[in-house]
């Protein structure tokens, strides 16, 4: 128990465990499950005090010592005649399923009683934050969870054997061996009631285990491997401490580097060089599939793998790749002899190159190699929703590779599911808390065959903070906790799809002090639409085919030029171009249509209001400050958004024959836009340092360095002539 609790908690438990003799009794006489009419003490007029009983299990006693937290918070103090009796107990029932909870009171007990030790940890959050909010605990009678997704996973690429190389992963390299900020992410994201930890990395077996059977595949001393085995047994352990599973993911076809020196094989392992032929060498198979095995044996507590069937499987056809993934990776899963989840991703390939593409016959070959998977655990497929900008439209409109297909889900799949990924790589340095996208982005999508959602990014992680100054008062010590709210409003609402903003504001004030969450919450979720319509509008595929937050792309800042040219995500928005071709024609938008002037001025309305509601917020401690410095960012690139859309739409009016002053107007309103990135140069200059990003290569990342091209677009409209 020492090991779980704060010294507090644990002195609140000792307490409790004295006078639970004459606790049992009850117990014994009720039933674990107390009857729920409204609480029959005044606990307001009797001594405040508590007792607390309950199961020793590590998520159970990770939410009591949140929960006592809150009760001392309000003034309650542990004693072994507590007048108030706390109860936190594993009760599996028809009506109390895995991660499930639900809070009884009466005569003064309070029962949280959970269908498995991760349902009690969330009752408890649950009563935390109630109580922490001035609700007396008999007050919360009757209130219940249950997971309204199976998977709720955060997405965290590892800095070793890392999909990209860049400097950006290479500063995280340290902060990433550190198991305290293991520690405090898995507590952060247990919090905000996500239940899977999903680590990405191309093939870090060889830092877990030295192979019996190919010993050179591991240079590390025993000294050096040990330290590796404690950190990865470390995060593991302690994610299931705080009701987690852990998952794996790699792609194909790789070794460990020292493996590929030692046997000439897989060359392209040393410098992760991820797209091309993949080696099909009978000892590189082989070697793949008996590492995995050892790694599945020596770390039970690693409870799922992924396959990618892309990177490094070129040079096969899709079904020369499922065999390949049959042989070596299932085969590894089944050697191991215990229940591993498998997540067999899309895209599958309907040619033999590496990169990934979509079709439906390729599909439906997919469908038939997950059904053909046969473990003892769940099978899901994952999808990229919205390819890798996922933060953009709440409708899905393409995935990785393209054009979307039902043939996964149609017919309902009986033997796998499909979890949506939602990545993030539009913005790392803002803040973000948009609830009211993620609430719809999870009504759109919570479908029969919907097994849950990994949110997370291949560009960014959520370590080493090198974005803030350091001498910025309030500073983050880890990067996650910056976007701590980014995790709760995604974690909460995927746990209750039917949240409130009530429920989301009182998990708020558990972040950064009562009475913050209202304050925040509305003005957060205002301010955090222009990624949203930054990424909508401009469309995007890959990675670093934009950078929201910058305006910009792997190519460079998004000019007049790239926005005139634009083909929007949702094909319901107009681009610019498509919409003066229709006026052009003498026609116009369809009825439905949202044409670029309405996404301007939804855009500028949003950045004025949040702007106008920052006007009235008082002085904030710092953390809090920097959230709402954040959200007055957001609004100035949303009025820069505003401006520019409607530049845009006068400058090809103009070049078009459509506006004799077009181009005037559109010098006047990018004017307008240079003073409008200049605001958010003025409001970042203060809080931010330059930030190594793989978008913009060897050029680390600050607005200030684009005002030069902001500017430039007047010259490019200045030099515009009329093509009729």
């Amino acid at each position: 128990m020492k090991k779980h609790l704060s010294a507090d908690a644990r002195t609140s438990l000792a307490t409790a465990l004295c006078a639970g003799r004459r606790l049992f009794a009850t117990v014994a006489r009720t039933g674990c499950l107390l009857a729920a009419p409204v609480f029959a003490g005044n606990i307001a007029a009797a001594p405040r005090t508590y007792a607390v009983e309950c199961d020793t299990a590590a998520p159970v006693l990770f939410g009591v010592e949140r929960l006592t937290e809150a009760l001392r918070q309000r003034g309650f103090v542990a004693d072994v005649r507590g007048a108030l009796k706390v109860r936190a107990k594993i009760a599996p029932s028809q009506d109390l399923g895995s991660e499930s909870y639900r809070i009884t009171a009466k005569d003064g007990q309070l029962l949280i009683a959970g269908g498995d030790a991760a349902g009690v940890m969330y009752g408890a959050f649950e009563a935390a934050e109630h109580i922490a909010a001035g609700i007396e605990p008999g007050q919360l009678n009757g209130v219940a969870g249950r997971p309204g997704m199976a998977i709720r996973a955060v997405k965290v690429n590892l800095p070793w054997m890392s999909y990209r190389v860049h400097d950006f992963y290479r500063r995280n390299e340290t902060i990433c061996r550190d198991l305290d900020f293991w520690k405090a992410l898995i507590d952060h994201l247990a919090e905000s009631r996500f239940n899977r930890l999903s680590l990405w990395s191309l093939h870090p077996y060889h830092l877990m285990v030295r192979s019996k059977e190919f010993p050179e595949s591991c240079d590390l001393s025993d000294a050096e491997l040990a330290q590796w085995q404690m950190l990865w047994r470390g995060i593991f352990r302690h994610a299931h401490d705080r009701g987690m599973k852990v998952q794996l993911f790699t792609w194909n076809i790789f070794v460990s580097p020292a493996f590929a020196k030692a046997h000439n094989v897989a060359t392209y392992s040393m410098n992760g060089d991820f797209f091309g032929d993949g080696d099909r060498s009978e000892i590189v198979e082989r070697y793949n599939r008996s590492i995995l095995t050892q790694v599945l044996k020596e770390y039970p507590e690693l409870d799922g793998i992924g396959i990618t069937q892309s990177e490094r499987m070129g040079g096969m056809t899709p079904a020369e790749r499922g065999e390949w993934i049959d042989r070596v990776i299932l085969s590894a899963i089944r050697d191991a002899g215990r229940p591993v989840e498998v997540n067999y991703r899309a895209p599958h390939s309907k040619d033999t190159k590496s990169g990934g593409s979509m079709s439906r016959d390729t599909e439906l070959l997919g469908r038939r190699l997950l059904e053909s998977v046969h473990t003892d655990a769940p099978v899901y497929t994952e999808l990229k929703y919205n390819w890798s900008h996922g933060h953009s439209s709440p409708k899905l409109h393409i995935i990785h590779g393209g054009a979307i297909s039902d043939a996964l889900w149609n017919p309902l799949p009986k033997d796998y599911r499909i979890t949506w990924m939602v990545r993030n790589e539009d913005f790392f340095l803002l803040r973000w808390c948009g609830p009211s996208f993620v609430r719809e982005h999870i009504r759109l999508n919570s479908q029969p065959w919907t097994g849950g959602y990994y949110v997370g990014s291949e560009c960014y992680i959520p370590a080493a903070n090198f974005f803030d100054k350091p001498d910025l008062p309030g500073r983050a010590r880890w990067a996650f906790q910056r976007q701590r709210l980014f995790y709760v409003v995604w974690g909460r609402q995927l746990y209750d799809p039917n949240l409130d903003d009530a429920a989301l504001a009182r998990s708020i004030d558990r972040q950064y002090g009562q009475g913050t969450g209202a304050t925040l919450l509305p003005v957060l979720d205002m301010a955090s639409r222009t990624p949203l319509r930054i990424a909508t509008f401009m469309g995007a595929t890959s990675d670093p085919t934009l950078y929201s937050e910058g305006f910009l792309s792997k190519k460079g800042f998004l000019d007049i030029k790239q926005v005139i040219q634009a083909k929007p995500l949702d094909p319901q928005w107009l681009g610019v171009s498509a919409m003066i071709d229709l006026e052009a024609r003498k026609g116009g938008p369809k009825p439905n249509d949202i044409t670029p002037l309405a996404v301007a001025e939804a855009a500028e309305r949003d950045a004025r209001e949040t702007l106008a509601r920052l006007a009235s917020v008082g002085t904030m401690n710092a953390p809090v400050s920097d959230e709402l410095a954040d959200a007055a960012t957001w609004a100035h690139l949303g009025l820069y958004l505003g401006d520019k859309i409607r530049a845009a739409v006068a400058l090809e009016r103009y070049r078009r024959g459509l506006n004799d002053q077009g181009r005037d107007e559109a010098i006047a309103l990018l004017q307008k836009c240079l003073q409008h990135w200049d605001q958010v140069v003025a409001s970042t200059r203060d809080r931010y340092s330059e930030t190594p990003l793989l978008h913009t290569d060897a050029i680390p990342f600050f607005w200030a360095r684009y005002r030069a091209a902001v500017a430039a677009d007047i010259s490019i409209a200045q030099k515009t002539k009329r093509t009729r």
